[in-house]
């Protein structure tokens, strides 16, 4: 009978998630142990399948399945702006995107926030509310859970504050870290938790779950799984925009053509039309010409079995290859620049206009 409740729990809750059958059976064993740990690292979630994992986890322990969004059992932890003190909204707007898409990354978040340039941190106050949480009874009778995403955000203070409560835990309480890089985080936490790496699916199996999961093509999903690195929000949020490869080829082909014959005409018609996309379609379109002059290098160099190149942009890669050679840092340099440019709420008219203007001279080079 526990043999049969055990292949539930491995098959219901955790195929949905491309993570590796290593990773798998460590949570496995976890899950089916009659003594949880009160803290866990999962770690090295740089795929953003981290927060699905520690969902998936709680599901099967929790008494109260039925709304892991709004239960009173469940705590999240998440990093916000230091100016911000809407600390409930706050949460409420966290659970209410990552409804929307488990998946969640730190830009995605970082974007609601309307961060810009500030600072996202895990201030002391939201330990605090945990605090005052945990001080009183389970609601349900059963095991509490607090959800803490991207512990490396958090301030010394709120390290401090943290450690107090993990040195003497509250009973039946288990402590959920989801961290990208946990060496930022305090080594006397750290030292408190039973670690648990993230791994994906090895690159043939990734991409059969991809297919599988997602309804998609053998091209496309190879495609979209190099062209993302096995980001997994980023492949998921793709799948609808699988012609997005084809326009920014076509539209990086046209801002090339356009640079190099220098005509003053062309370039203000193709800045009027960029700048009226979003500010996430121009930041997109530019990290896809960034990845494209990275490639270009592989071809320059004879070493482009190390990159992946689309069908739709291979023949565009290597006719521009012979244009950039000695002169790729400068053209990484601007395309960048740009980036932190349009983050930074510059006007997106003249971020492209001026950078066009800077291609020109490094093409003339």
């Amino acid at each position: 009978m526990w043999f049969l409740y055990y292949i539930i729990i491995k098959f219901e809750n955790m195929h949905n998630i491309p993570v590796s059958k290593s990773t798998n059976k460590v949570i496995d064993k976890i899950i089916n142990n009659n003594n949880i740990p009160n803290t866990i690292l999962f770690y090295n979630d740089y795929k953003n399948i981290g927060l699905s994992i520690a969902l998936s986890f709680i599901k099967n322990l929790i008494k109260n399945k039925e709304n892991l969004y709004n239960n009173p059992d469940i705590s999240f932890v998440v990093p916000m702006t230091v100016s911000e003190k809407d600390y409930k909204e706050n949460i409420k707007m966290f659970l209410k995107n990552i409804r929307k898409n488990i998946h969640f990354s730190e830009d995605d978040w970082a974007n609601e926030l309307n961060a810009n340039n500030k600072k996202i941190i895990i201030g002391v106050k939201q330990i605090e509310k945990i605090f005052q949480n945990l001080s009183k009874k389970s609601f349900y009778g059963g095991n509490r859970f607090v959800l803490v995403w991207r512990p490396e955000k958090m301030e010394q203070r709120t390290s401090n504050q943290l450690l107090k409560i993990l040195e003497e835990p509250p009973e039946k309480t288990t402590f959920l870290f989801v961290s990208k890089d946990h060496t930022r985080m305090l080594p006397t936490i750290l030292s408190r938790t039973f670690k648990v790496k993230i791994d994906t699916l090895a690159k043939e199996d990734y991409i059969d779950f991809i297919i599988k999961k997602l309804s998609i093509q053998k091209e496309q999903a190879i495609s979209i799984f190099h062209l993302f690195k096995g980001d997994y929000n980023k492949i998921q949020k793709s799948v609808n925009q699988l012609e997005n490869i084809q326009k920014n080829t076509e539209m990086f082909k046209k801002w090339m053509r356009i640079c190099y014959k220098r005509d003053i005409e062309e370039i203000n018609l193709f800045v009027d039309e960029i700048s009226k996309k979003e500010k996430h379609q121009q930041i997109n379109f530019i990290t896809f010409c960034v990845n494209s002059i990275r490639k270009t290098f592989a071809v320059n160099n004879s070493i482009e079995n190390v990159v992946f190149l689309d069908k739709q942009e291979e023949t565009f890669i290597k006719n521009l290859a012979p244009f950039i050679k000695q002169k790729y840092a400068d053209f990484v340099k601007i395309l960048e620049e740009m980036v932190e440019g349009i983050q930074g709420n510059l006007n997106t008219k003249m971020v492209f206009y001026n950078s066009t203007t800077r291609l020109i001279k490094t093409i003339k080079k």
